[in-house]
């Protein structure tokens, strides 16, 4: 990774949160219900936390740049959408649980891409998933490092699609892993 992104001079520059991608929207229809967790990593001005809170969810948006959280804030009025300031190559800060986690092209800007997709896939609740929107080629060494760990499904060339399975997380209580072993079947 080259020079750190000024993301606070962009999202000062360019505050409103856009339409939430397609494939995204796509992926999470069927999980999307009230009271139903997106974990939205990355999540620059808050377009697909907007979005899932607007449809009923619970959205926590993550960002290292105060003026995208910021911007997000402003644009959720009583929304539930929480916020919070992380730098996500910071290994140590564990992730809330969620339903869907999202990680769309944030992965190329990070020092440690393949931690943080640990860490998001360990966020997954059971019967959940992880959408990662990245470059091609990061998105084939995300394949090869999950290994066995997880199922995934290739939405295109930069959109991918992953299940964590029931060895994914070794500290996962006994209902979780019946429930990823029925989900599994």
């Amino acid at each position: 990774m080259g020079p750190r992104h000024d993301f606070d001079r962009e999202w000062r520059e360019h505050p409103t949160p856009g339409s939430p991608a397609l494939w995204v929207t796509r992926a999470w229809a069927p999980a999307l219900q009230p009271g139903r967790v997106l974990l939205d990593l990355g999540c620059g001005t808050g377009r697909h936390s907007l979005a899932w809170a607007k449809a009923g969810g619970i959205a926590h948006a993550i960002d290292a740049s105060a003026a995208a959280l910021a911007a997000v804030a402003a644009a959720c009025g009583a929304l539930p959408v929480h916020t919070r300031r992380l730098d996500l190559d910071q290994s140590h800060h564990r992730l809330p649980r969620a339903d869907v986690v999202i990680a769309a092209r944030i992965l190329y800007l990070l020092e440690a891409p393949l931690q943080l997709v640990d860490r998001a896939l360990h966020a997954v609740r059971p019967g959940g998933m992880l959408l990662l929107g990245d470059q091609t080629t990061l998105l084939d060494e995300v394949q090869q490092h999950l290994g066995g760990r997880a199922s995934w499904q290739r939405a295109s060339a930069s959109h991918l699609l992953v299940r964590p399975l029931v060895d994914a997380l070794p500290d996962a209580t006994p209902s979780h892993r019946a429930y990823c072993a029925t989900e599994s079947s």
